[in-house]
């Protein structure tokens, strides 16, 4: 089966490089890296790496959509989506590949360069929103089951001979962040089945292409993107002012942590 890695690039190309000599994919696979950058630097990369650059950086949600379309127009039968903060461990696009049948929507597990989970089986809080990687800091052996409330949008495959019948693309209203939560909760209501990947796993770093998890342009998006998310959950007003106080505490208590940093 012919599996096409589609890549969202935006920020400094060594994060692309280093996800390309990372990834160990067949002759017949396809990758294709969506570049969002002002000018298109990318150079010397393989023969079956396509390239396309659009200036505009519409956002994850149409860039992702744009290269789930694509994959479909060009007949592949897996869709493997990475962003480009992102470098595979050993044979993980394989194992990955592997894990994909059906109508299953499959999240690979995101550690730390010393092996530690960032993200692996998640879970939504229901008393307002807050999301939580229930096995972030822990090995990836004491994971014992691969449930998930859901994929994160950084590492995740599907089987695209079951999407093309029932697609389910990402909403196009959120431009970064929080789109995942709400594309998984529509993949669920449609019929797919979340599951995490414990052997295909990936070094993340985390929101590299924004300047890091503490930058203020990471900030900005994830608040923009919370606005969209509590509009369209429609949940009730104690909710919505919780889940904003919730936030602002976290990112309060993360600049504290970590530092205060304009990009």
């Amino acid at each position: 089966m012919k599996s096409f890695i589609g890549i969202i690039h935006f920020g400094s190309d060594e994060l692309i490089y280093k996800l390309v000599a990372s990834l160990n994919h067949d002759k017949e696979d396809l990758v294709c890296v969506l570049n969002h950058n002002q000018k298109n630097t990318l150079k010397n990369l393989d023969d079956n790496i396509d390239i396309v650059h659009d200036p505009r950086n519409l956002g994850f949600s149409i860039g992702m959509n744009h290269l789930l379309k694509h994959s479909l127009n060009l007949g592949y039968d897996r869709f493997i989506g990475i962003n480009n903060d992102m470098v595979l461990v050993d044979d993980s696009l394989e194992k990955m590949k592997s894990s994909i049948h059906s109508n299953n929507v499959v999240q690979g597990t995101l550690v730390n360069e010393e092996g530690l989970v960032l993200s692996c089986r998640n879970k939504i809080n229901p008393t307002f929103f807050w999301v939580k990687s229930i096995d972030r800091h822990k090995h990836v052996s004491f994971i014992n089951n691969d449930k998930t409330d859901f994929v994160c949008g950084g590492y995740f495959g599907i089987d695209l001979r079951y999407f093309k019948e029932n697609p389910v693309y990402f909403d196009e209203d959120f431009f970064m962040y929080h789109e995942d939560v709400e594309w998984s909760k529509r993949l669920v209501c449609n019929g797919y089945y979340l599951q995490v990947s414990t052997d295909a796993q990936a070094i993340h770093y985390e929101s590299s292409s924004t300047g890091g998890k503490i930058s203020l342009l990471g900030i900005q998006y994830r608040w923009s993107s919370l606005l969209v998310l509590l509009k369209k959950t429609q949940e009730s007003p104690l909710y919505n002012i919780l889940s904003i106080i919730s936030f602002i505490m976290r990112m309060a208590f993360v600049w504290t942590k970590y530092g205060f940093r304009l990009r």
